[in-house]
């Protein structure tokens, strides 16, 4: 099995950059690179499989923990955010900031108010309405 060791890696590789390919979310490209030490390690020979499995396993796990982040912060880099990005708290108005502004534009509705709030002129009678 030992000697056949570096196809599997070979097959785990390709599959992994497929997956990568169709999801494009920095998951499996870090299993690309597990699977790249340890086909390497496979060409040594007397490397038992479980070591080999043992060292995909924690180059992959340490490749995810510790690039991904740099990675994404660098694919996320040209995003432009809108409406939807902003906190929730910068969207919705307080009630404080709408009081205030309430206030204010009554105030300044009751400056004017003589202006605004004309008594209509009285009518004699129902026909002139409807002349």
């Amino acid at each position: 099995m030992e000697t056949w060791m570096w196809a599997i890696w070979l097959a785990i590789m390709v599959a992994a950059v497929v997956i990568e390919a169709i999801t494009v979310d920095l998951i499996s490209v870090w299993f690309v690179v597990g699977a790249f030490v340890s086909m390497l390690i496979s060409f040594i020979p007397n490397v038992p499989w479980w070591v080999q499995i043992v060292i995909f396993a924690v180059v992959s796990g340490a490749t995810l923990v510790l690039l991904r982040p740099f990675a994404k912060r660098f694919m996320d880099r040209d995003l432009v955010k809108t409406n939807v990005d902003t906190k929730s708290s910068e969207r919705k108005p307080s009630l404080r900031s709408m009081a205030t502004s309430w206030t204010q534009q009554r105030s300044s509705s009751m400056a004017n108010a003589g202006a605004l709030f004309r008594p209509m002129p009285k009518l004699s009678s129902k026909r002139a309405i409807l002349s």
